[in-house]
């Protein structure tokens, strides 16, 4: 018995269908070329009975994952539903992006990313809404592919999304999943889903040209008291979310040999809410979801291992959902 095709039957069955795919995939009226995440492909694009939604089929040997962005014919596409055929290829179902998520990260980058965005009902939104009158507002249900940085978007997060550019919607993250569309083992794969309510827009903060909600609270700015030859530096307000994510503050010295001594100051018995994390010029805060540290200040002090330049800042913690 010849091995030419396979040691089993199943794989006999499996090549012989990869040899066929391949010699007639390209006289296929499905058959197409796309960009993958960077990558020139060519897949099998078939219409589904919703119109911006269309499964999605790779050559044999050939692999694409959840949450991958696919360009064609100049148009966007994300990724949201995967199969497994025998591993002779991979199928799935592809939605056509609708807009761009834009904010500015911990590092003061401006990051974008295009995702699905939905109408959904508002009982979804992952708050409490009152039970007796229920403001009417957009909630959106958005699905964006997870990477380092769409991994770090917690609730709170403001964006900006409209097609119009002189009055748009402002959005707040009301909940976040990272959970049940990340199926690949090294989780760097997969759909984050945030699910975004309407509110009002702040004409101080937002930057409605560049589309990015609080842009200028994140332009990177020094404490507002400076010492003898340092400074504490930061990105957005000197606030740090309870229940949020790590707040970063940076020690600047005239001199770069300077050595960091950092010391954070809070209320008498308030210590255990705080998770403090010291990495050379760098000092992270978070702070825990509880009621009794929501508008209280700690104080940060900053000085070099010589003692002969110090600097301090007071930090104001304020609510998750906090505009």
């Amino acid at each position: 018995m010849t091995t030419f095709d396979g040691t089993t039957t199943n794989e006999r069955k499996s090549n012989k269908s990869k040899r066929k795919m391949l010699r007639y995939a390209s006289t296929n009226g499905t058959y197409f070329s796309v960009n993958i995440n960077g990558a020139e492909r060519s897949v099998l694009i078939n219409s589904t009975n919703t119109m911006n939604k269309k499964s999605i089929c790779s050559m044999p040997n050939e692999q694409f994952f959840l949450g991958d962005l696919i360009i064609w014919k100049g148009t966007y596409w994300l990724i949201t539903e995967i199969e497994v055929s025998d591993f002779t290829y991979f199928r799935g179902f592809m939605e056509r992006c609708t807009d761009k998520l834009r904010w500015i990260n911990e590092n003061g980058e401006e990051i974008e990313r295009w995702c699905v965005a939905d109408n959904m009902a508002s009982n979804s939104e992952g708050i409490t809404l009152n039970k007796i009158i229920n403001l009417p507002r957009m909630v959106l249900d958005v699905k964006v592919s997870l990477d380092d940085e769409t991994k770090k978007i917690r609730r709170g997060k403001r964006f900006l999304m409209d097609i119009d550019d002189e009055d748009p919607n402002a959005y707040i993250t009301t909940n976040r999943n990272i959970v049940t569309d990340v199926y690949e083992e090294d989780l760097m794969h997969g759909i984050c889903k945030l699910v975004l309510s309407q509110e009002q827009r702040n004409e101080d903060d937002d930057n409605k040209d560049k589309m990015i909600a609080d842009y200028n609270n994140f332009v990177p700015k020094e404490s507002e008291t400076e010492g003898n030859q340092c400074s504490i530096e930061y990105s957005d307000r000197a606030e740090i979310r309870a229940g949020g994510t790590f707040k970063v503050f940076t020690a600047k010295f005239d001199n770069p040999a300077d050595t960091p001594v950092w010391t954070v100051i809070t209320l008498d018995g308030h210590e255990r809410y705080y998770t403090i994390v010291e990495d050379g010029n760098f000092i992270k805060i978070k702070a825990q979801n509880d009621a009794s540290v929501v508008g209280t200040q700690i104080k940060l002090e900053l000085t070099n291992s010589s003692g002969t330049s110090s600097c301090e800042m007071f930090v104001k913690v304020v609510s998750l959902l906090n505009g």
